[in-house]
C-alpha cells in the first residue's frame, strides 16, 4: 500500500528585535499562514519528483532542483541512507507569500523534509531535520540560516547557537503570550535587506545587542512579559531595514497604543509583529497596525494568534 504523509509547516517571525540570525517563533495564525506538503515513496533510487499548487505557486520554482521543498527531501535521502534506495514524490501546496518576511522558503523546506522523512520511514529527528532544511535554505537563498526552519521544525521560541551542526535551544513560551503580524503590500527581498546592513557594528551597540538579547531570553524563561517588551529594543537590523517598509514606524506606534507589549520587523520585512498579553488585544493590535499601513498607502492584510508550541509533525493520508 502506499504511503502518504501530510506536513503543514507554519510562518515564522524570525530575528525577535536583537536575536539577529539566532531567534525565531512559529507563527499559530489558525492554519491560514503556511505551506503544505505530501510526500510518497517512489522507486526511482534517488529521483525526488515535484508538483506545485497552491495560491502562490506561480511565485516559486516547479523544477525539483530548485525548490526548497524538494531539496530538502533529497536531503531526508541523503542522511536516512535512502538515496541508492528509493526516491519520493511530493505535491507542494504553496500557500505563504514569497518575501513577506514569515519564512516562506524554511516553511516550503520544512514541510518537504517532514513528509519525506515520514514516507520513508521517520528515521531522522528534529535536529537533523532542520540540517535538512538548511541544505535547501543554503541552495535556494545562497545563505544556511535556520532561524526560520528551527522553531517551524521544534515548534515554539528557538535560540540557535552558531555552529555546523547548529544547536537548537527551546525556550520557554509564556501562555499569556500572543502574537499580532501585518503584511504590507509590498515585497521585500532577504538578499536586497541583507546588502543594507553594516559589515562592521561599534563595540557600543555589540554590548546593547547582547545585552538586549539575554533580557530577552531571561524574560522568557521569567514569564516577565513587562522585561520582555523592554528587550525587544534592535540596533543591528531594525534601523538599517526599515526605510525598505513605508509607514514601519507609525504602525509600531500604533501598536503601542493599541496595548501592544511592543512590536518590530519580522525576519527582513515587510511583515511587522506585535507582542500582546491576550488574543482580544492582539487583534486590535493587528488593526491598528494595518491601518497605519493603509494611512501610508499601502494594502495591509492583519492576523493574530498564539505561538505554536507543537513540532511540526507529519500525518497519514
Amino acid at each position: 500500500m502506499t504511503r502518504r504523509f501530510r506536513a503543514f509547516a507554519p510562518a515564522t517571525i524570525s530575528n525577535l528585535g536583537p536575536g539577529f540570525d539566532c531567534l525565531g517563533l512559529a507563527f499559530d495564525a489558525g492554519g491560514v499562514l503556511g505551506d503544505v506538503v505530501i510526500a510518497e515513496r517512489c522507486g526511482a533510487a534517488g529521483r525526488v519528483t515535484l508538483e506545485v499548487a497552491g495560491r502562490c505557486a506561480a511565485r516559486v520554482p516547479s523544477e525539483p532542483e530548485r525548490n526548497g521543498a524538494s531539496i530538502a527531501a533529497r536531503s531526508v535521502l541523503v542522511r536516512s541512507g535512502l538515496l541508492d534506495v528509493c526516491g519520493v514524490h511530493l505535491v507542494l501546496d504553496k500557500r505563504l507569500e514569497v518575501g513577506t518576511g514569515l519564512g516562506s522558503s524554511a516553511a516550503s523546506a520544512v514541510a518537504g523534509a517532514i513528509a519525506a522523512n515520514a514516507a520513508l520511514g521517520g528515521s531522522l529527528d528534529a535536529a537533523a531535520l532542520v540540517e535538512c532544511a538548511r541544505d535547501a535554505e543554503g541552495a535556494t537563498a545562497s545563505a544556511r540560516h535556520a532561524d526560520n526552519a528551527a522553531p517551524c521544525v521544534f515548534g515554539g521560541v528557538t535560540l540557535l547557537r552558531t555552529g555546523d551542526p547548529i544547536e537548537v535551544v527551546p525556550l520557554p513560551v509564556p501562555s499569556r503570550l500572543c502574537v499580532a503580524v501585518v503584511l504590507p503590500g509590498i515585497e521585500v527581498r532577504t538578499a536586497g535587506a541583507r546588502a543594507v546592513l553594516p559589515l562592521e557594528v561599534s563595540r557600543d551597540h555589540a554590548v546593547f545587542e547582547a545585552s538586549h538579547l539575554g533580557a530577552l531570553v531571561a524574560a522568557l524563561c521569567l514569564d516577565d512579559l513587562a522585561l520582555l517588551g523592554r528587550a525587544l529594543d534592535d540596533v543591528l537590523h531594525v534601523p538599517y531595514r526599515k526605510h525598505l517598509v513605508p509607514g514601519f514606524d507609525d504602525a509600531c506606534a500604533a501598536a503601542l497604543r493599541s496595548g501592544a507589549i511592543a512590536a518590530s520587523l519580522s525576519g527582513s520585512g515587510p511583515a511587522t509583529f506585535a507582542l500582546c498579553d491576550d488574543r482580544s488585544t492582539a487583534a486590535r493590535v493587528a488593526d491598528a497596525m494595518a491601518a497605519a499601513y493603509r494611512a501610508a498607502g499601502l494594502s495591509a492584510e492583519p492576523h493574530s494568534g498564539s505561538i505554536r508550541t507543537a513540532p511540526c509533525a507529519a500525518e497519514r493520508v
